[in-house]
């Protein structure tokens, strides 16, 4: 009877004090967690704040090349102008570069303009506008320059600021540009132009660009690009451009000296010395043409880039070249979407060659790039600006090419009735035309696939290549 009582008071007495221990022992794992997130959040801010303060040093040294200045000029740089009526009007300009006609109103007479673009202006402006704050600076009469700038930019998303004659300084009857008000720190701006006497009041800012008038195979604008890509990330612009000697040659001869000296400025700012116009060793044209290299010049990039250019060029102007036999022969109506399928056409004979190179993938891509720039341009010449239609316009394109790249592909390796069922269905779906006029495009198809491989590899990566006319006649 004792024992009993005993055992039980025991019991009952012990759960009450397991109840208090866990009670206990499941606020103090509470509190834990509680003291434990709150260290981390107090942690964690004071780290922000760490961070936060350490930011604009970082800015300081590292990110000095951001927010750069790049003014262009514009007449004989981007674009060349003549006045309808002239007598220079009356030369002949190479079909395959784009022109605008331009209206200007002056002193109550109305003056009509053919303005063209310089080769590679849209893909360069495209390019150093994701670089630079980009300004045109001209010495010409608003009313002539706005709608041309207007022209350039389309999307208005390229050019930031605008200046013109208003703007400049007369100094002994020249017009001179006043960088400052564009950017008042002169360590951040650089003037693109092709007269050296626009460089007069700031000569360490100056990049002289060669003078174009009508030429189609110009390629100084795409030159320039790897030089301006560097050039962004120096503290000071004017350490790279101090040099008399850069005002008074092209970009093309001077790549490499400006390369090297690009490279010693990222890793300090100190000024590099003008270059001296004696002859330099051959070891030292290694180093320089290395250091080049290293910079961007002659990389497999920057060669296709330029290469695809002139192949496309080529391509491109065929159906203004040989419209006689297209359009009159062939019955194709003379519209855009011929100009594209004649285009598309000498484009896919171009990739079957290009897919046997090594960097052919590089290559096809950055001409097929070409091909829809140049399409859209053209789209927007025809009087459409609503981003939304071109757009709707160029994926209906699109489908339009890789569906003529696959009909042509299984014409070539296949037979002739195959390749000239794909003509048929990509080339003169929209025209009435009888087999004559089939078989004699079937004819040059073949004609110019042989062609082609004469030119071999290094030729087509250089960008040298060149169509045959078709012939009216079969051979």
């Amino acid at each position: 009877m004792s024992s009993t009582f005993t055992t039980t008071t025991t019991t009952t007495t012990t759960v009450p004090s397991i109840r208090k221990r866990r009670t206990k022992l499941f606020f103090s794992h509470v509190y834990e967690y509680v003291a434990l997130t709150y260290n981390f959040v107090c942690a964690l801010i004071l780290s922000r704040k760490r961070i936060t303060k350490k930011i604009p040093k970082l800015n300081t040294d590292m990110q000095y090349y951001k927010g750069k200045t790049l003014i262009l000029d514009l007449d004989e740089t981007l674009v060349h102008s003549v006045r309808l009526g002239s007598e220079s009007s009356f030369k002949e300009v190479s079909p395959s570069i784009i022109r605008k006609k331009v209206e200007v109103q002056c002193d109550k007479q109305s003056l009509l303009y053919e303005v063209y673009k310089r080769p590679h202006v849209d893909f360069f402006l495209k390019t150093i506008s994701q670089w630079y704050k980009v300004v045109i600076y001209t010495a010409s009469m608003a009313e002539y320059a706005d709608p041309v700038i207007d022209w350039l930019d389309q999307d208005n998303n390229v050019i930031s600021q605008r200046f013109f004659r208003q703007s400049c300084v007369l100094r002994n009857g020249n017009f001179l540009k006043d960088l400052t008000l564009a950017e008042q720190d002169l360590c951040k701006v650089c003037l693109v132009d092709n007269s050296p006497i626009a460089f007069d009041m700031y000569k360490e800012n100056g990049i002289a660009l060669p003078t174009w008038i009508s030429n189609p195979n110009d390629e100084s604008l795409l030159d320039l690009l790897p030089f301006l890509d560097a050039l962004r990330f120096t503290a000071d612009v004017r350490s790279s451009l101090s040099s008399a000697s850069l005002i008074q040659k092209t970009p093309v001869q001077l790549g490499a000296i400006r390369a090297t000296s690009l490279v010693a400025t990222r890793w300090n700012s100190t000024t590099t010395e003008p270059q001296s116009d004696t002859k330099y060793s051959t070891t030292t044209k290694k180093i320089v043409y290395g250091l080049a290299k290293v910079m961007g010049y002659y990389s497999t990039g920057s060669t296709a880039i330029k290469a695809s250019h002139s192949l496309y060029n080529v391509c491109a102007e065929q159906m203004e070249l040989n419209k006689e036999f297209y359009i009159k022969e062939c019955n194709l109506p003379d519209n855009f979407q011929s100009w594209f399928s004649v285009t598309q056409l000498h484009v896919w004979m171009l990739m079957v060659h290009l897919r046997a190179e090594g960097q052919g993938k590089l290559y096809i891509q950055e001409l097929v790039n070409r091909f829809f720039d140049d399409a859209e341009v053209r789209i927007r010449g025809h009087g459409i600006s609503q981003q939304k239609v071109i757009n709707s316009y160029v994926k209906d394109l699109l489908a339009q090419f890789h569906g003529g790249v696959v009909a042509y592909d299984e014409g070539m390796c296949k037979d002739d009735p195959v390749l000239a069922a794909a003509l048929w269905r990509n080339l003169f779906a929209t025209s009435s035309n009888n087999a004559t006029d089939l078989a004699l495009v079937v004819q040059y198809i073949r004609r110019e696939l042989q062609a082609l491989e004469q030119y071999g590899g290094e030729n087509l990566n250089a960008g040298i290549v060149k169509f045959d006319k078709p012939d009216a006649t079969f051979v």
